[in-house]
């Protein structure tokens, strides 16, 4: 039997989290996902859930599909003095089919015991997978069934980003806010900062999550943008604390890696299988890798470049600084990405976000709360197309205030506000009464635009407008149309935009977003 060990005492949004899935479970519901920000203790949920299984005599079994987060999850397991096996390649060490606990990988479990039948499936009451968004494929969904038909498992999914999977989980637990994890002390305030950006205007967002295509980054991404990098991380970070990089891709953040220690600053590359490090680049096993991430712990090496590996689960709260050198386009790459340097640490009292690539006017900022519950069966790309078009159409809430405010960025400090002429840096303070975004350029040129990001689309109303808007809306409900679409529609016939109070039109902002046949009459203007 498992002899845990003594553990601080619950956060008030854990303890909630955690009682409000146990109380749907009670209810009849099978299928929950929690959600809170990274850095908000949803490891510590898994752990306290599980234990609340093997307390009622059943097994559970966790699942991850990133090797990093299986590592850093045994270590939590071993520190809360928890008995457990792990199924996953590279672990053979630690294989206990018995344990009424196991720790998995996806890869590994839908291989071995799916695929090859090496071992037999583990047979677990309660279903806990980590990530659920990035775990969205056959094998997961094999693997889910499997629990489900043969088993009757109940399945739970911890995500700080909880899109694209409604179609699996039945109810949203949110376990915390970004301002109640302040308020905890679990997270720390971010000074976000936009000195300059990557020119993104002619590249587009694809598919369901919205990200950029990696061969359109690279045509608008220049090797200039160094040089930048380099210049605000000294203004900023001037006495080199521990700092995360991403890059674009592979190639670029070796190229990072190896352009910091050109200039003196140890660095250091890591990604799925490879990391660069003291000049070298080779291959690695776990625990090279683990030395590492001490090493950046520790602040030996000053500067961690990746592409992606660390958006998910990297557990370094030492972190102080994080840069953006590539765009985004994915909501939920950009939170898990700036969530890595979120959580609090006794040596810092807030932490810096760099951005070189107009994310945080794309996203917003990483201190703001989440409305999840109203947005979590969206698709992801959505949630960022809302944003976005609220910026353009200066929506308003019910006190008159902006609910998407542009993020104004100073032109000497970089650092973001939403409103005023003056930068809110007390170490700097300059007034501007334009706003102005240094653009780089893909011939490496820096280039000043002002103005607003966006500009409110021309609209008009003929005698016909409302005449025309009601045909266009009949026709596009029949052809199973979003309100967005047939906006788009209207113009491409008419030339110009009607404006949107004209019957037949959302009500709610969201509902644009939404195929025309799926929005009722009692929703519609």
């Amino acid at each position: 039997m498992s002899t845990a060990t003594s553990r601080p005492p619950l956060w008030p949004h854990q303890e909630r989290g955690i009682n409000e899935t146990i109380e749907l479970f009670e209810s009849g519901v099978d299928r929950v996902c929690i959600t809170g920000p990274t850095g908000s203790g949803k490891s510590r949920q898994a752990v306290e859930l599980m234990e609340w299984a093997l307390n009622r005599g059943l097994k559970s079994v966790f699942y991850t599909n990133r090797r990093l987060l299986l590592e850093q999850m045994a270590q939590v397991f071993k520190a809360s003095g928890l008995d457990f096996g792990v199924r996953a390649a590279g672990f053979d060490d630690l294989f206990n089919p018995h344990q009424p606990m196991q720790l998995a990988s996806t890869q590994t479990e839908h291989h071995r015991a799916y695929q090859r039948s090496i071992w037999k499936p583990f047979a677990a009451d309660l279903v806990l997978f980590d990530e659920p968004h990035l775990q969205k494929g056959k094998m997961s969904r094999d693997i889910i069934q499997h629990h489900t038909d043969e088993h009757s498992s109940r399945l739970v999914g911890f995500t700080a980003t909880p899109l694209g999977i409604s179609d699996v989980y039945e109810r949203l637990v949110v376990a915390g806010t970004v301002r109640e994890c302040r308020k905890t002390g679990s997270l720390l305030p971010c000074h976000v900062y936009g000195p300059s950006e990557i020119d993104t205007r002619h590249i587009q967002r694809v598919g369901d999550d919205g990200e950029f295509a990696y061969k359109d980054v690279k045509k608008v991404w220049t090797t200039q943008i160094f040089a930048h990098v380099v210049k605000s991380w000294r203004e900023l970070n001037p006495d080199q604390k521990s700092t995360i990089l991403f890059a674009p891709g592979v190639a670029e953040s070796v190229w990072f890696a190896q352009q910091f220690e050109a200039i003196g600053v140890k660095a250091a590359h890591i990604d799925g299988a490879d990391i660069y490090v003291d000049g070298e680049r080779r291959k690695t096993e776990r625990e090279e890798r683990a030395a590492v991430i001490e090493r950046v712990r520790n602040n030996e090496i000053k500067v961690l470049t990746n592409r992606f590996l660390c958006r998910e689960g990297l557990n370094l709260p030492e972190l102080y600084h994080c840069i953006l050198a590539t765009p985004i386009g994915s909501l939920v790459s950009y939170l898990q990405t700036v969530g890595r340097c979120l959580r609090n640490h006794p040596s810092i009292d807030h932490v810096i976000l760099q951005d070189h690539g107009g994310n945080i006017w794309r996203h917003g900022s990483p201190n703001i709360d989440r409305d999840w519950l109203s947005v979590w069966t969206m698709p992801a790309r959505v949630i960022t197309d809302l944003r976005l078009e609220r910026m353009r159409e200066r929506t308003v809430d019910d006190a008159g205030y902006l609910v998407e405010p542009e993020p104004i960025c100073c032109p000497r400090c970089g650092m973001a506000r939403t409103s005023g002429i003056k930068c809110v840096n007390p170490a700097c303070g300059y007034v501007s009464p334009l706003k102005v975004r240094h653009v780089l350029q893909a011939d490496g040129k820096l280039v000043d635009l002002t103005g607003d990001i966006f500009r409110p689309r021309r609209t008009a109303r003929k005698h016909d407008t409302e005449w025309k808007w009601e045909q266009c809306y009949f026709r596009c409900r029949a052809k199973s149309m979003t309100f967005r679409q047939a906006y788009g529609l209207f113009y491409y016939e008419n030339r110009y935009f009607p404006p949107r109070d004209l019957p037949r039109m959302p009500i709610n902002d969201l509902d644009w977003f939404r195929k025309v046949d799926r929005v009722g009459e009692e929703s519609l203007l």
